[in-house]
């Protein structure tokens, strides 16, 4: 173990699973154990490979299973209530100023906060009935939203949806609206704290990147396409987020299951865990590795048939590969959306050579939730939710006509 951080005072941390966790000793030996709510004495942190613990004076105990009581040294008072809202994928557990542990708090759930209080770790915030969130892990609605910049965007855009499109300020304000059709600049593309895509536009104002299509040029698409408009609407799961950069297939077949009103008790982490791993790391036998993690010689991705036969667990779904561009947008029609086997960027196919065969080294997929006109809608676990050209979207999924309907 490496030593990363001693503190400069012992601090308290209180442990967080239900089932308790582990002391080891430096070889990873159990020592004790502990329970949950255990109060315990901190004296600093240390790395080990995939891990990092908390030094205690029996031993270390995993960071992850303990919650540090914060170091107190100024509260304010709130002048108005304020409400913040959960930015962390996995969520997280506040903790409450007599030392217990408070509730499990998920991504977007909203809190009212009455206080602000400064620690030496940082800032939280206090809600009416005592427990302290950290700040790092929310943001606080009406205040200015911090973005991460996309390496790319486009020079233009257009307004796909009928009903237009809200523009906002860095603080969620409404500040405008773009009427569907209409053709504006790009400065940037970004994601929030939420993991959600949005185009700047001018004046630090923000559109919905899945109210748009990116334009090559300036020459936008017909007006007239909206008489044939018909989107789903899905959620739109970032992988990268919620730090999964292979998870591209169970994040699309989550949010077309959510879509039908199905397991809605799993969030995305909760769901990947239950993923079947082949345990020959062949993708036609189940994932072909780790959703979290590139591995040397292993293919990260899971395919049609292994795929339908998981989400049978949890609805239905049938393989309809095979299927042509008219026979998905039916799909669309009877309200089912598609998990559509493609390529990231809806690139050009690349084909490779794997211990299991040829394979899309470029593979990816995306949920097909939408069509207007030559413009089909799809929610992409990398890039969002957004609209591209049909014929962009089928050069991709007709390199294989892969494809899994959720009914």
């Amino acid at each position: 173990m490496k030593l990363i951080k001693r503190f400069k005072q012992v601090r308290t941390g209180v442990v967080r699973p239900v089932e308790g966790s582990r002391i080891v000793d430096r070889l990873g030996q159990l020592v004790t154990l502990t329970e949950w709510q255990d109060q315990l004495t901190i004296s600093a942190v240390y790395e080990a490979p995939y891990q990092t613990w908390y030094q205690t004076p029996a031993g270390f105990i995993a960071m992850g299973d303990v919650v540090l009581f914060p170091d107190i040294q100024l509260r304010l008072a709130l002048a108005t209530i304020q409400t913040v809202q959960v930015t962390q994928p996995r969520g997280f557990t506040g903790i409450r100023i007599t030392g217990k542990l408070g509730r499990h708090h998920q991504l977007n759930d909203r809190l009212a906060v009455v206080a602000r209080v400064e620690t030496i770790d940082g800032r939280y915030y206090e809600t009416p009935d005592g427990e302290l969130l950290r700040g790092a892990d929310v943001y606080v609605i009406g205040h200015k939203m911090t973005f991460t910049f996309m390496p790319q965007h486009p020079a233009n855009i257009q307004i796909v949806t009928p009903s237009g499109a809200t523009v906002r300020d860095d603080c969620g304000n409404e500040v405008g609206h773009l009427s569907t059709a209409t053709i504006v600049p790009v400065l940037a593309e970004v994601t929030d704290l939420f993991g959600v895509h949005y185009y700047q536009l001018e004046a630090q104002q923000y559109v919905a990147k899945t109210d748009t299509v990116a334009l090559t040029g300036t020459q936008g698409w017909p007006r007239t396409q909206t008489a044939t408009y018909r989107c789903l609407n899905a959620e739109n799961i970032n992988q990268n987020f919620w730090g999964m950069p292979n998870g591209c297939e169970p994040a699309a077949l989550l949010e077309g299951l959510h879509l039908k009103g199905l397991v809605s008790e799993l969030d995305y982490q909760g769901f990947i865990d239950q993923v079947p791993v082949a345990a020959d790391y062949n993708p036609y036998h189940g994932f072909g590795g780790a959703p979290d993690d590139n591995v040397k010689g292993r293919f990260e991705a899971i395919f049609p048939d292994a795929l339908v036969k998981w989400g049978r667990r949890y609805g239905k779904v049938r393989n309809v590969s095979g299927a042509t561009i008219s026979q998905l947008l039916g799909c669309l029609k009877r309200r089912n959306p598609v998990v559509t086997y493609v390529t990231v960027g809806f690139e050009t196919p690349e084909m490779n050579v794997y211990h299991f065969g040829k394979a899309l080294s470029n593979n990816h997929a995306v949920l097909l939730d939408g069509i207007s006109g030559d413009l089909v809608h799809v929610s992409d676990p990398i890039d969002g939710a957004y609209w591209l050209p049909l014929f962009k979207f089928a050069m991709a999924y007709n390199a294989r006509h892969w494809a899994v309907e959720i009914l």
